[in-house]
């Protein structure tokens, strides 16, 4: 995946302070590396598909569907951004109490991934394109058409998504995936992670997140005055999931390292 980048990420001779947006995993202190923050959001997207089949007789196979998911945004080359609308999407619908679902999630994603890029992007694949990069069948093309419109239709044509609505989905949006980590080690300021592999823990998690996103109400999202942070999420993690182990031979701590960065975005 690429994370699209605009003049504001450049740092400048006036402010030499970089600014990043939400599609940067930098934009969240470094409290995960690329490579995480990239997993983190892909299982958010596979959970998030859980969550919405969940009262549907619907039979999810995790692995299947990530390789699947993680195939489209390679060889699509599906942004950051791109991904985190398409789970905004997905709140959407689970929000939406539609019994009319699509009933392959795989499908489901891909069409959803097909119109985010066509909200953020001027120029998109076309659907001879999708049919071409996921050798697809031609005669596929008619289907591609009708998918887009049954999502359309279950979205209410909405596929707006202003500069704070998205800022807020995306923090959430982590909050909810780095939930089903189990253990975060930091060493040497290097991250280790662990993720949630009972079914019960990972089944009583997701039975809570789908009680808060159902409640969540999606306007507040789009309100000036308020701010959700992720790094705020992270520092009430210290010593509960996440553990700092010290170096014998550094005479800095490492926890005073993590707390400036996070106190960074906490303002």
């Amino acid at each position: 995946m690429s994370s699209n980048s605009s003049p504001e990420d450049i740092s400048s001779p006036i402010n030499d302070e970089e600014i990043y947006l939400p599609n940067d995993f930098k934009y969240y202190q470094n409290n995960l590396d690329k490579s995480q923050f990239n997993l983190t959001l892909i299982n958010s997207s596979i959970f998030l598909i859980k969550l919405l089949y969940k009262d549907h007789d619907v039979t999810i196979n995790s692995s299947n569907l990530r390789f699947f998911i993680i195939e489209i945004l390679k060889r699509s080359k599906t942004s950051i951004s791109n991904l985190q609308i398409c789970c905004f999407y997905l709140l959407k619908l689970i929000k939406s109490h539609n019994d009319d679902i699509i009933k392959d999630p795989k499908k489901l994603f891909l069409g959803l991934i097909i119109l985010s890029s066509k909200f953020s992007q001027d120029c998109t694949y076309s659907f001879k394109t999708w049919i071409k990069l996921l050798n697809m069948k031609p005669d596929d093309l008619k289907d591609l058409k009708s998918l887009e419109i049954n999502l359309l239709n279950q979205l209410d044509y909405n596929l707006y998504v202003n500069e704070n609505q998205y800022e807020n989905w995306c923090n959430i949006l982590l909050i909810f995936g780095y939930d089903f980590i189990k253990i975060q080690k930091i060493i040497n300021l290097k991250s280790e992670i662990q993720w949630e592999n009972k079914d019960s823990e990972i089944n009583n998690k997701l039975s809570k997140w789908f009680s808060f996103f159902k409640n969540l109400k999606v306007s507040n999202l789009n309100d000036s005055h308020i701010k959700i942070k992720f790094t705020n999420y992270y520092l009430n993690q210290l010593n509960k999931k996440i553990f700092i182990v010290h170096s014998l031979f550094e005479k800095r701590h490492y926890h005073e390292d993590l707390n400036e960065k996070v106190k960074v975005s906490c303002k």
